[in-house]
């Protein structure tokens, strides 16, 4: 993927000479040698084990976490494994670095006397009670005995499954062959933004160009820790200007122009954020006022929500779209959806992610732990800004949903538009949503909005505009479309305007 193009591509630049231990799956064995002819490369393909529980994305990290036993323990300490083969071949010291990492400096040399050296998260004490006080992304070790200690540590550690292997590096806080690496190595995401770092604020301003080096703050970086998705963007953004300010050597991995993503896109309304909040602003250019205006939960740019904005593309619906977004996802939506007007509320629904791994939980466990009610209110209080803001219609669409055609026009009396819940099992209701789906939803006017947020509160849901002369339902028919392998269903609805895909 990009990322590990990225890191192979800053090795090139600054350690063109070391040798590369990689664990990997057979395919990528026979690929690298070719692909990198140029590099020393030492390869152990150990990975096909874990083929069947890995996407090598976020959700095969997630299906790995939930697996019975020790998978994702074991995965992640197949690092200790390969570091043991580098020091057993005669390495004096070995650095591991996750595939998220980037150099734009030299690898820290550590003295001798140095058997390990280990990167702070440097994060609120809370936070490194829930995911260690180390980074295990960026691990320097120089003898095996420490790297036996770690694999002991960690399956003696009763800490959450998911950040075990960091756990059981805090071992070495006491250990006194153990040492922290420069401030510089391994700066993470996590340093920055404000719901992790110490300083309870964004700090992207602190990466900067100083006297030709790379800063943050007083350090001089020679390793990020970022993914590209999510919230990189916008640290990736900061990181380019700052290595063009300097003229630095990085431009060779990082060259003029490479993913660049706007601090502020033109075609976007920025929030105003105060005290904590997220305050929307009227803006002549968001297109909200005298216009239908389409709401959306972005969570992840996955394939569904990406086959949503393309539909809203495609369909030449000239609307805006309020949404509820991460930092990072916003310009890179403004930026692939440049027809599309955005206004977006930030970190908004951010706070229904798991506490201690900061992974979205699942409908099901939203609903066991009385969270569905609150996150299904976001989209009442997209749905409110847009009115606030002179809307003269609002469409709510969830994820599983693509606009085939114009968005419809209802008469006046008709102020709700709904669709029933499907027969097919892929579209059963959740708990308590009752006999309409509110993946697709129409409200004409404030008041009107008012009255189905109320009923979205109570045990009935919609149930009772059943029948209601207010209601435009829209039929529905049982349709597949091509699958990757096999046919999939979808639900057609209202003349065919509305494909809901299976959840």
């Amino acid at each position: 993927g990009d990322e590990v193009k990225r890191l192979i591509r800053s090795i090139q630049v600054f350690e063109a000479d070391i040798t590369l231990f990689v664990s990997c799956t057979q395919v990528v064995a026979d690929e690298l040698p070719v692909k990198y002819p140029d590099l020393r490369l030492a390869i152990y393909p150990r990975l096909d084990k874990y083929r069947n529980h890995i996407s090598w994305n976020w959700h095969g990290r997630k299906d790995m976490e939930r697996m019975p036993g020790d998978v994702w323990p074991n995965f992640n300490l197949e690092k200790t494994i390969l570091m043991r083969l580098a020091l057993s071949s005669g390495a004096r010291g070995v650095w591991y670095v996750d595939a998220d990492v980037v150099l734009v400096g030299k690898l820290q040399e550590h003295p001798w006397e140095v058997k390990a050296g280990l990167s702070p998260h440097n994060i609120l004490p809370e936070r490194a009670d829930q995911f260690g006080y180390f980074n295990s992304g960026v691990v320097y070790f120089s003898a095996i005995p420490m790297a036996d200690k770690w694999i002991q540590s960690t399956f003696s550690s009763t800490k959450l499954l998911q950040t075990r292997d960091q756990h059981g590096l805090t071992i070495f806080r006491k250990d006194p062959d153990a040492f922290e690496n420069y401030c510089g190595v391994d700066v993470g995401m996590y340093q920055i933004r404000d719901r992790h770092n110490k300083e309870q604020e964004e700090i992207y301003d602190l990466v900067r160009c100083e006297n030709g080096e790379i800063m943050f703050k007083s350090c001089v970086v020679s390793s990020f820790h970022y993914h590209l998705g999510e919230d990189g963007p916008k640290l990736q953004t900061v990181i380019q200007r700052a290595i063009e300010d300097c003229n630095h050597p990085a431009l060779e991995v990082f060259p003029k122009g490479h993913a660049r993503y706007p601090a502020h896109p033109p075609n976007a309304v920025e929030p105003v954020r105060k005290n904590g909040r997220n305050i929307p602003l009227n803006s002549p250019d968001s297109g909200i006022p005298g216009n239908v205006v389409v709401v959306a939960v972005l969570t992840h740019l996955n394939t569904p929500l990406t086959r949503l904005l393309d539909s809203l593309t495609n369909t030449n619906v000239q609307k805006t779209v309020i949404a509820a977004i991460s930092e990072g996802n916003a310009p890179k939506v403004t930026g692939m959806y440049k027809n599309l007007k955005f206004a977006f509320w930030r970190h908004m629904h951010e706070k229904f992610r798991h506490p201690d791994t900061w992974l979205w939980p699942t409908a099901d466990e939203m609903i066991q732990t009385g969270q569905w009610t609150p996150f299904r209110q976001i989209k009442f209080d997209l749905m409110r800004t847009a009115f606030e803001n002179g809307a003269t219609g609002v469409w709510y669409l969830s994820e599983d949903v693509a606009v085939k055609g114009p968005l419809p026009v209802f008469p006046p009396e008709k102020k709700i538009a709904l669709i029933r819940h499907s027969p097919v099992p892929a579209h059963q209701p959740k708990n308590g949503t009752g006999i309409f789906d509110e993946g697709v939803m129409y409200v004409a006017d404030k008041a009107t909005l008012h009255r189905m947020e109320t009923l979205m509160k109570t045990p009935e849901n919609y149930d009772s505009l059943d029948g209601s002369p207010e209601l435009q339902e829209l039929s529905c028919t049982e349709g597949t479309v091509p699958g990757r392998r096999h046919p999939m269903p979808v639900i057609k609805c209202g003349d065919d305007k509305f494909w809901l895909y299976p959840r």
